[in-house]
């Protein structure tokens, strides 16, 4: 596990029909709150760092100066 929830998404795309939906879905969300948050500029640091082969914990440093456990909290927000 990589420390956020992405792990459990990206699972979910392997599953049946309801948990590929699911998965669409929050996929949906975390780069909604990302972008709404850090911008476009932000999005493409994000994506830059993963396809340079950074983890997703340095990704997620890199281009938005979140932990992975402040990632997570960041999505669970914009669910409230």
């Amino acid at each position: 596990r990589d420390g956020t929830s992405l792990v459990h998404i990206e699972v979910g795309f392997a599953g049946d029909a309801a948990q590929v939906m699911g998965s669409y879905y929050a996929s949906w969300l975390v780069v909604d709150t990302l972008e709404r948050r850090y911008g476009s500029a932000g999005m493409l640091r994000f994506l830059e760092a993963l396809a340079r082969g950074d983890s997703l914990a340095a990704a997620l440093r890199a281009a938005f100066g979140l932990s992975p456990e402040d990632f997570d909290r960041a999505v669970l927000d914009a669910l409230r």
